[in-house]
């Protein structure tokens, strides 16, 4: 997003009074889902289910060039703990937007401005957000240059989108800092709170493998907010064993484990490891019961005598058994002393 044609005052940016009122976790109305792991010092921010979804709507119906608005809210406070709830947006119909830049112009802000008047009066600009298509979530230096001098105040925050990729990213003030935030906490009414958590699941999907040219993935036409992502390949970088069949009836159903595609799998690389291990421990098992046999049984020799290869305790076995021989055998008298006696 470029700055050069920027010259703008926002209102409401800093809040007169910030009244106190249960977060969105703790109202018995709302019903809240995090995605990701959101940092526990950072300011708490909730975005309304179906504003990000719409955010994500209009990011994905312009995969060409970058899209912005405005989110509007309400600043708020509980114990002592700031905190942001997101209830609308407001598109910047007239933002002139290419594949790497976005910018607001007066024209833009004065549209803005009048939609907000209109239609939301109470609510005030808690942030704004934009598109990074196929770009990843960051903040460039005009993104930078934007929020510092415009989305100054403290609760003031930044979404960015990538709808190539459908990854989104926060970003928040943090001891004076723009820092982006680890993870998401998407809030709806407590009667929506199963297609909440679908949605929230969503968000925790692995990615897609895309095949084809970057080319015509661009010219590709948009998959809606509200449908669920096609998987169009997987890969499995390791060689790996389904453990479905290996699996018990009762731990598929307290793992919620329904057919093949819902069933762990397990790396051989791993499994081999595991194995060896389990060699490795039994071996040392054994050499231990061995030693332990021998320090009980009585020594065959004296612990001063000289110790011996394997030769020649194999020579001295033969020896001791040649010898045992000789004694059972009787002793033969020649005839010449029997006649003498």
């Amino acid at each position: 997003m470029s700055g050069d044609d920027l010259d703008i005052k926002l209102r409401d940016a800093r809040p007169r009074t910030v009244p106190e009122a249960l977060p969105p976790e703790q109202d018995p109305a709302c019903a809240v889902r995090v995605a990701g792991y959101p940092d526990p010092d950072f300011l708490r921010v909730y975005l309304r289910e179906e504003i990000l979804r719409a955010v994500e709507g209009m990011t994905a119906s312009y995969p060409e060039r970058e899209v912005g608005g405005v989110l509007l809210g309400r600043f708020a406070i509980h114990h002592d703990r700031p905190y942001v709830k997101v209830e609308q947006i407001i598109p910047g119909l007239k933002a002139e937007g290419s594949a790497t830049q976005l910018t607001f112009t007066h024209e833009t802000w004065r549209q803005i401005a009048s939609v907000k008047d209109r239609d939301f009066p109470e609510l005030q600009i808690v942030g704004w957000f934009h598109s990074h298509p196929d770009l990843g979530i960051f903040l460039s230096r005009d993104d930078l240059y934007i929020h510092r001098n415009f989305f100054a105040n403290e609760r003031q925050i930044a979404l960015v989108v990538d709808p190539i990729n459908r990854e989104r990213g926060l970003f928040v003030w943090h001891q004076g800092e723009v820092k982006r935030d680890g993870g998401l906490r998407v809030y709806a009414d407590s009667a929506d709170f199963a297609a909440l958590e679908q949605y929230v699941n969503l968000l925790h999907a692995p990615k897609v493998v895309r095949t084809g040219s970057p080319r015509s993935m661009e010219t590709a036409a948009p998959a809606p907010a509200s449908r669920q992502p096609v998987v169009v390949k997987l890969e499995f970088h390791d060689a790996s064993i389904c453990a479905y069949a290996f699996m018990p009836r009762s731990w598929r159903a307290f793992f919620g484990v329904t057919d093949l595609r819902t069933a762990p799998r397990i790396s051989l690389k791993s499994l081999l490891i595991f194995i060896l291990i389990v060699i490795i421990l039994g071996m040392g098992a054994q050499v231990r019961t061995l030693r332990r046999e021998a320090a009980a049984a009585p020594p065959a020799q004296s612990q001063t005598a000289p110790r011996q290869g394997w030769w020649q305790r194999l020579t001295g076995i033969f020896t001791h058994r040649q010898g045992e021989k000789k004694k059972e055998k009787p002793a033969m008298r020649a005839p010449d002393e029997e006649s003498d006696k």
